[in-house]
């Protein structure tokens, strides 16, 4: 059930216009029924592409199922759950930038077909 306060929240949001179409607020959820093929279409042509019928049709099926999954998390109770823009609690997890002894270079560079003494050496990649 959603709280008092998020319903008003809902209620404040009044709808807005984007060319012939208009941005619904929360408490007006869309029916996925209401997709339709010419929305799509409308919605290709803003995004200057060209879909054939079969695409139409998929990315029509396509937009029911995200506005359906779209209905089921804003009808979760979401009461009692904090905001989160991660899912764990991390916290600087980074270590401490210290020196440490590291492998011999010498020995490194003895493993290698081909060094300048300081650094593998490879083939130019290019011309």
């Amino acid at each position: 059930m959603m709280s008092d306060e998020k319903k008003s929240r809902g209620a404040q949001c009044a709808p807005v216009r984007v060319g012939d179409h208009v941005a619904i607020p929360n408490d007006e959820r869309r029916n996925s029924d209401m997709i339709s093929k010419e929305e799509i279409k409308h919605i290709a042509d803003l995004s200057m592409l060209n879909l054939s019928d079969k695409e139409i049709d998929k990315y029509t099926e396509n937009m029911k199922e995200i506005v359906e999954f779209a209905n089921t998390i804003n009808s979760l109770d979401t009461e009692g759950i904090t905001e989160s823009a991660f899912a764990l609690d991390s916290y600087n997890v980074f270590r401490k930038d210290e020196i440490k002894e590291s492998f011999d270079r010498e020995l490194l560079l003895s493993n290698a077909p081909s060094s300048n003494g300081e650094a593998y050496s490879l083939p130019s990649m290019t011309n």
